[in-house]
């Protein structure tokens, strides 16, 4: 989708939201409603694509992260158009809760602003089918993404955490890019699944950033990231190291 259309259904959802809780639904059952507007998209994007192409598309090997540019330019022109047909486009958008409109303040001109009632931006269980493009993203509340699905990249390039955020189980079936992120307040990825590449280069935490029991199907970057707070690393799982495989 265009970002336009990625807003639009944004929009919607949360409009599924209000109507919700206007009705008397709990917070849990509203969210729900929301989560389903959103879901019943990607989930028939999912049902959509063609599952041998995809399968036939040779995701390369490596250990290193790209641009984006770059890793489209590894697929032919109709699995790009596949992929511009999957996405979800929030670059350069502002999230904000009403209850601090008046500390949003853009930085670019194209910069959009997305409010909502809530104190905090909810996008727990839900499913990206494609590329989750949030590239220099503001989120000024807590971002509660726990349960996500990630099917394609995930590109959080320079995006600006606020107050903390919320990853714990969290699938990314292909790359994570976290480059330039800034964190305030807590990071959680807990129990979170990096099926691809995981970049965190020069991103800088200034509280609490949990990896505990996180799996890493590569070995994540960290060059020149920076951490106020000790990372909290116990029990993670890592690929066996080359170096250390014996020889047949």
């Amino acid at each position: 989708m265009q970002r336009e259309e990625t807003i639009a259904l944004w929009r919607k959802s949360e409009h599924e939201r209000a109507t919700a809780l206007k009705d008397g639904c709990s917070e849990d059952g509203a969210h729900n409603a929301a989560k389903a507007v959103w879901n019943k998209w990607a989930i028939g994007i999912t049902r959509e694509q063609d599952s041998s192409t995809i399968q036939a598309t040779t995701f390369r090997d490596r250990t290193r992260s790209e641009s984006r540019d770059s890793w489209r330019a590894n697929f032919d022109l109709p699995f790009r158009q596949s992929l511009n047909f999957a996405k979800a486009d929030f670059s350069r958008v502002i999230f904000v809760s009403e209850l601090n409109m008046s500390e949003a303040k853009p930085l670019w001109k194209d910069q959009i602003t997305l409010k909502y009632s809530r104190r905090f931006l909810s996008l727990s269980g839900f499913v990206f089918p494609g590329e989750a493009d949030f590239t220099t993203c503001s989120f000024f509340d807590f971002v509660a993404a726990d349960d996500a699905m990630f099917y394609m990249p995930a590109w959080f390039r320079a995006a600006e955490f606020r107050a903390g955020a919320l990853f714990e189980r969290a699938t990314f079936q292909k790359d994570a890019y976290f480059q330039s992120a800034s964190f305030v307040g807590e990071v959680r990825f807990s129990h979170a699944k990096f099926l691809g590449v995981v970049d965190f280069g020069a991103s800088n935490a200034r509280g609490v950033f949990d990896l505990s029991d996180a799996r890493f199907a590569r070995v994540p970057i960290f060059n020149q990231a920076s951490f106020d707070v000790a990372q909290d690393l116990d029990n993670i799982s890592l690929p066996r190291s080359q170096f250390f495989h014996r020889r047949k």
